[in-house]
């Protein structure tokens, strides 16, 4: 002690500086160390109270009590900075507290922010379901607007908004969610984005059945359409199971005449006919067609599909005179009912003109080619791969007629469209390398045609096995090749 009696009390950094005594500390001794630290008297009497109440040692007084006031004046400073537009109670209880922190009544000072922050809390809770209910909503409306595009047929921007709204739900949303992934699938796959709608349906599937009974109706609905997106990748093997599973569902949910179990048969049956199972094929689309007809009616376009793919079933076993009738009434269907600048009727007409193609019919083929091709570059851009099988077809079509040089463009052109949108070891690729190859045969331009043949044969064998007919076709087009060599 100094001769007035006050503590002295050794510093931390080796100096000295005057703290009085707790007990019976002169005013004029607050009013200096108030001074001293720059904070309020009554800051300093708590800030002594603190070093009480935790039995600080007398030699570190001096040091803890800077700590603390360097504290306590960082504390207002930080109150002092707060702007934030806040409830107008709440707004009160801070400023209360804040002039307990700055006189050093801490306790009162937890006591209003702890009103404050009950209230502050409430209104965090209605402001998140606030904020959930307008993610909803906009989600909600980019789903609108997604559609909106879809009966304008622009698939691409319908895909982004479907793919928005998803990225719109908030969590706790899931089967919404499912919902807007079935669109972004669906539209996704329309615009030849077959890995988006991959992802997009897997994805929706997952969620359906994690909270949906195994056998809901729905789940069927997506095991189909992640089917056709397999099969449409040539993942036949992938395929086959997801449209089974989909009938054994429905089967147990749905009525034998329902037009969602004949979808699912056509669907199986484009698979069975794109492994050249013909006979595992034909029972499953007459099944389908009489199931729509019976269900829909005689001019659905749910019929117009199932005779559209009876006909080219019996297309590919060369039974044209069955095919023609089918592919006109098709047609005649999808007009009335999309108009006749419709994908729709694009796709059939291409169809037709295949046939009339393969019975020689050049005359009546061309012009209907050449009226999908229209269809398609007006409503489906340029890089779709409608497209691309338009452009096929018209270039096996000039091939046949010995125009050479006005097919090879056709040919390349649908390779890009058609890589592009599916991958290069997909089958519709080998499919043009072959009919390139062939080309380039009749040319004379063997050098150009073989490396064309093999790499058909590779992707065949590996996407469909080497016992699937396109095989043995595209390897009797090399012996061939290798006869006109000779």
């Amino acid at each position: 002690m100094d001769a007035q009696g006050n503590y002295i009390a050794q510093a931390k950094n080796g100096g000295t500086a005057n703290v009085v005594h707790i007990t019976g500390i002169p005013p004029d001794e607050y009013q200096r160390l108030s001074e001293d630290f720059g904070v309020t008297k009554n800051a300093v009497k708590n800030f002594f109270k603190i070093i009480k109440q935790k039995e600080v040692p007398r030699e570190d007084w001096d040091f803890t009590l800077r700590q603390i006031a360097t504290r306590h004046k960082e504390l207002i400073k930080r109150l002092d900075q707060f702007n934030v537009t806040v409830d107008e109670e709440i707004q009160e209880l801070r400023l209360k507290a804040e002039e307990a922190i700055n006189e050093g009544d801490y306790d009162k000072a937890d006591k209003h922010l702890d009103e404050a922050l009950e209230r502050q809390m409430i209104c965090i809770t209605n402001a998140e379901k606030e904020l959930t209910n307008c993610k909803l909503s906009a989600s909600e409306m980019k789903a609108d607007k997604g559609d909106i595009e879809l009966i304008r047929i622009n698939y691409k921007e319908a895909a982004s908004l479907f793919k928005e709204a998803v990225e719109l739900v908030p969590d706790g949303h899931e089967l919404k969610k499912a919902e807007y992934l079935v669109k972004f699938g669906d539209t996704a796959r329309n615009a030849g984005l077959y890995s988006e709608s991959k992802i997009a349906l897997e994805q929706c599937l997952s969620i359906r059945q994690n909270l949906l009974p195994k056998d809901d109706f729905i789940i069927a609905k997506i095991l189909n359409k992640l089917g056709n997106l397999y099969r449409d990748q040539g993942m036949y093997e992938e395929a086959e199971p997801l449209f089974m599973k989909a009938l054994d569902i429905y089967e147990k949910e749905v009525v034998e005449y329902h037009p969602q179990v004949a979808t699912t048969l056509n669907d199986l049956a484009e698979l069975y006919t794109s492994q050249g199972n013909y006979s595992e094929a034909e029972p499953l689309f007459n099944k389908a067609l009489s199931i729509n007809k019976k269900a829909l009616g005689d001019g659905h376009s749910e019929v117009a599909i199932s005779l559209n793919d009876l006909a080219m079933l019996y297309y590919n076993q060369g039974k044209y005179e069955e095919a023609e009738p089918l592919f006109n009434r098709a047609i005649e269907i999808d007009e009335k009912t999309f108009g006749k600048d419709h994908p729709r009727v694009a796709f059939t007409l291409s169809n037709l003109a295949e046939l009339y193609r393969s019975k020689g019919k050049y005359e009546e083929a061309e012009p209907l080619y050449q009226r999908a091709l229209e269809i398609g570059k007006k409503i489906l851009g340029i890089e779709h791969p409608d497209l691309a099988l338009w452009l096929y077809n018209l270039a096996e079509l000039y091939k046949s007629q010995g125009k050479y040089e006005e097919a090879e463009p056709l040919y390349q052109r649908s390779l890009a469209i058609t890589g592009k949108a599916f991958g290069k070891n997909h089958p519709h690729v080998a499919t043009i390398f072959n009919n390139l190859a062939e080309l380039y045969r009749y040319q004379g331009k063997y050098e150009e045609a073989e490396p064309l043949y093999n790499r058909a044969l590779e992707i065949y064998e590996k996407a469909l096995g080497k016992d699937h007919p396109y095989v043995a076709i595209t390897f009797n087009n090399l012996l061939g090749l290798y006869e006109s060599m000779e």
